[in-house]
């Protein structure tokens, strides 16, 4: 799966401005105090209204960034249905606003989706018959096992769940009803 044809313009311009730019991480998951959930409409009135105010001072003081970290989890990493078509919509739609933002935003040079690779059988640790790295029989990088609970961790695991499109499709309207 293709997700994005301008990796090579920013990857260009990270080498370039690289020494001067400052990564900084944006989650929603943590938005709220433990145990407050927040509504759909708050979190994407948040990725749409609030995502620029955390790294202002940076873009007031003429510093490029580089998202180090996001994601769609929410709530504390409370389990999403993603058999739900609501929830599906509304994590497109977190998805679209998020990049929305970050694409739209001067001074973001780079955004990385943070994917957490344990709950799909990935396994860095060595054994005596792999010394590598590996994917575990039977697992798949796109598919959590049963018992993960952190699937919206994986942007393989969302672009098969249709909630992940292209990086370069666009978006720049997703926050117009934010």
């Amino acid at each position: 799966m293709r997700f994005g044809t301008r990796c090579g313009a920013v990857l260009a311009r990270l080498r370039v401005s690289a020494a001067r730019d400052e990564p900084t991480d944006w989650y929603l998951n943590w938005a709220s105090a433990p145990g407050v959930d927040l509504e759909w409409s708050d979190l994407h009135r948040r990725a749409c209204h609030e995502a620029r105010d955390s790294w202002s001072a940076y873009a007031l003081a003429g510093q490029h960034l580089i998202l180090g970290e996001w994601s769609l989890a929410t709530n504390h990493d409370k389990p999403l249905d993603l058999e739900n078509a609501t929830t599906v919509r509304e994590l497109r739609q977190l998805f679209n606003e998020q990049l929305s933002v970050y694409s739209s935003s001067p001074e973001v040079v780079g955004a990385f989706y943070w994917t957490l690779r344990m709950g799909s059988g990935w396994d860095p640790r060595p054994t005596a018959d792999d010394p590598g790295p590996r994917q575990v029989n039977g697992t798949s990088a796109s598919k959590s096992l049963p018992a993960f609970p952190f699937k919206v961790w994986s942007l393989l695991e969302m672009a098969s769940h249709g909630i992940v499109s292209r990086l370069d499709d666009p978006v720049s309207d997703a926050c117009a009803s934010s």
